[in-house]
């Protein structure tokens, strides 16, 4: 079991964070909060309440989330460092280093951590299982047991990680159910507004969706997500979901024979993207599925 009053001593950083920003006590003190009281969260005697909290990052002039981070990343400390490792590792695909990363994750370390934490560190060992062992199967497996950690039926609220790893499942996963799922994620992420807006998450599942109806040549809905994605990810700076979409909505409209010319033009903005963001795998990805429709854009490529 984790010992939660070693974890939770929020005022230890309300201390560090006011001394960095050179604030005595008194001046953080309001008339809502007395420096007696700052004294007493400050030292761990006194668990601070939420609105106590809102007050004294407001008078710091931080926010709530900076708070919690700081708290969070000073009990896990050694973790902290090896999951940045490991995110440099995925972003330059070097799954072998990353693996040898993710193994310096204890038992121990993984029981003590939120379950969030827990999540994010499932998800590291799912695209290893992926990559390094091919079996998709335990793949599957895993995402769904991390998934059931948090996820409730009829749930109308969705965290980053519990959409990533339905994301992950729908990879596998095409059954009704699990498709009335997505949909309802996706229903949740339509009516936020920007400001809550989850916008990785958002652009990771609309991708997803977009190009399943692809494959199975539903040319109609495929390019009604894929629309719906393009203007997610101009609005979000989304950049690397861009090609994707430019690609999708133009061999949805080639297929549909509605706007072929307009059709083609998308279809080779997505190749000049690719060539302006270096995404050279997904060029190639492109041109193999444009020689696999005889899809010929007159232009050499």
């Amino acid at each position: 079991m984790v010992d939660l009053s070693n974890k939770l001593k929020l005022g230890t950083q309300v201390n560090e964070i006011r001394k960095g920003k050179n604030y005595s006590q008194i001046e953080l003190a309001s008339e809502e909060l007395n420096k007696n009281t700052i004294v007493r969260i400050e030292k761990n005697v006194n668990s601070p309440s939420v609105d106590t909290l809102n007050i004294i990052v407001n008078n710091l002039g931080i926010d709530f989330c900076t708070l919690t981070k700081y708290n969070e990343y000073a009990n896990f400390t050694d973790y902290y460092r090896i999951k940045d490792s490991i995110e440099d590792c995925f972003a330059t695909l070097n799954w072998s280093k990353a693996k040898l990363q993710y193994e310096l994750i204890s038992k121990d370390m993984y029981d003590s951590l939120p379950l969030r934490e827990q999540q994010y560190v499932d998800i590291i060992q799912i695209e290893l299982v992926k990559h390094i062992e091919r079996n998709y199967r335990k793949a599957e497996l895993l995402a769904k047991k991390s998934l059931n950690k948090t996820l409730k039926a009829g749930a109308d609220f969705f965290s980053h990680n519990e959409m990533e790893l339905i994301n992950i499942i729908f990879q596998f996963d095409q059954s009704s159910q699990h498709m009335e799922l997505i949909e309802r994620v996706l229903n949740w992420l339509e009516g936020l507004p920007d400001s809550l807006q989850d916008f990785p998450a958002y652009l990771l599942l609309l991708n997803g969706y977009s190009t399943y109806f692809y494959e199975i040549e539903d040319w109609n809905k495929s390019y009604t997500f894929a629309s719906k994605g393009y203007d997610v990810a101009i609005r979000s700076n989304g950049l690397k979901f861009i090609p994707s979409f430019l690609f999708t909505k133009g061999l949805c409209l080639v297929k549909l024979g509605q706007d072929v010319g307009e059709g083609k033009k998308l279809l080779k903005d997505s190749l000049e993207f690719c060539k302006l963001i270096r995404m050279e795998d997904f060029y190639g990805a492109i041109i193999h599925e444009l020689e696999k429709y005889n899809i010929n854009l007159n232009q050499d490529l």
